[in-house]
């Protein structure tokens, strides 16, 4: 699974102009719009993380396929369109998911950390008219909805997940010390401070999370 460009989404450019083009008393004034705007582009990365995990692992299988297979069934079951056929179709949006796939989804983007959830802390900044924290939810939730809906979309089909970071100097250590670490995909990554977390942004200590970058790698 590639990591998460927000910079390369239109619709966090669209989320991230529409909150700085508020002055702090409209974003005071708003604070329900920017919940419910918050919470449309987490659906929408969860879907794109879904979407982007099962097509690579598709396409890791689709590969294994073509080199096993009788040429005749790889063309009626792969077919032209990549391994995505060899695992499930692209969904679309939000509502294409199934309602067990939607619960798993709302499980994601509604977990709570410190006790708040991502409404929690955007009403919090909206009320004192922060723009740029609300950025940071968007992004730091973000990021981690998507590997989320990446990992939800594997399970059952790959079966090791391997994290990955930056490897640059903005990497915590916490982070640094997972670079490359490869585990079972129902496990939980361990950092050394004993922190746990099943994908990026997951850590039960906040400070772990914040502006995380890393993503995953599955492996069947």
């Amino acid at each position: 699974m590639t990591i998460l460009e927000f910079d390369e989404i239109d619709k966090y450019q669209e989320v991230k102009e529409w909150l700085l083009n508020l002055t702090p008393s409209q974003l005071m004034e708003q604070k329900q719009r920017a919940v419910d705007v918050v919470w449309d582009f987490l659906e929408y990365v969860y879907v794109l993380g879904f979407n982007v995990a099962t097509e690579e692992v598709g396409d890791t299988l689709a590969q294994d396929a073509v080199s096993v297979l009788p040429k005749d069934y790889v063309d009626s079951t792969i077919g032209t369109a990549g391994g995505r056929n060899a695992v499930s179709p692209a969904i679309k949006n939000f509502d294409g998911l199934s309602d067990k796939q939607k619960a798993e989804a709302d499980k994601a983007i509604y977990k709570k950390f410190d006790n708040k959830d991502f409404r929690d802390r955007v009403r919090q900044y909206a009320e004192i008219g922060n723009a740029k924290e609300i950025i940071r939810v968007v992004e730091t939730d973000g990021n981690r909805v998507y590997n989320t809906g990446g990992l939800n979309a594997v399970k059952g089909i790959a079966k090791t997940k391997t994290w990955c970071t930056m490897q640059d100097t903005k990497v915590r250590d916490a982070h640094d010390f997972l670079q490359g670490i490869t585990v079972p995909v129902e496990d939980k990554f361990v950092t050394y401070d004993g922190d746990e977390a099943d994908e990026p942004g997951d850590f039960a200590d906040p400070a772990n999370n914040v502006n995380c970058r890393c993503w995953l790698e599955f492996h069947k």
